[in-house]
């Protein structure tokens, strides 16, 4: 059973939202900002699209409920003794709508959480792959009412031509980070790479 669930269709992507979810309901009020670098970006879209996706789905899903709750309101008039003891026709005393709402709750939160108060930045290469790549991100996160915030331009050198991509992100804030030897493996590290700007950016935001 695991195994099958484990490739389950979107089972990944709540995993990653409800992740974000505990980290955020036991961390926000104790630090300025919580910082999620991102799995690939198919993945990061999907999880970020599942708040708006699912709060259509479980409002479906509610619907159909409230629907059945009636039905069996109008069994237990009818013939009551051939209902379960157990079953209920009020929504306020039906378990499985009160986790459909319960789950809505928490997909609105988690929806405002990504639209209101999130802040996003795309790190990008300066190369053909990552340009177009970041320009489909810009689109999927449009569709889903989420803004780019900034770019951050990662290993540039001084003969790094930057034009295509102000242009193409005219009035979107713009970091650089340059090439650093060796490996990025602790916080000290994060010194040598040169994000203050970006950071101050954020917090202004």
């Amino acid at each position: 059973f695991f195994n099958i669930l484990k490739y389950s269709p979107g089972t990944e992507e709540f995993a990653v939202l409800w992740a974000i979810e505990s980290i955020y309901e036991k961390h926000h009020e104790s630090y300025d900002a919580i910082i999620f670098d991102t799995p690939p970006t198919a993945l990061t879209l999907r999880f970020l699209a599942m708040p708006s996706i699912s709060i259509r789905w479980v409002k479906e899903l509610s619907s159909l409920r409230e629907k059945i709750l009636e039905k069996r309101q109008t069994i237990m008039k009818l013939n009551p003794e051939n209902l379960s003891p157990q079953g209920t026709s009020k929504k306020e005393d039906d378990k499985v709508y009160t986790k459909l709402s319960s789950i809505s709750q928490r997909l609105h939160l988690l929806y405002d959480l990504f639209t209101k108060e999130s802040y996003f930045t795309v790190i990008l290469n300066d190369d053909t792959l990552s340009f177009s790549e970041t320009l489909r991100i810009r689109e999927e996160l449009g569709k889903l009412d989420l803004p780019i915030h900034s770019l951050n331009i990662n290993k540039v050198r001084s003969t790094t031509d930057l034009s295509r991509i102000v242009k193409e992100f005219t009035g979107c804030p713009l970091f650089t980070t340059g090439q650093v030897s060796g490996e990025i493996s602790s916080p000290k590290h994060i010194e040598h790479v040169g994000v203050d700007d970006l950071l101050e950016h954020i917090r202004s935001s």
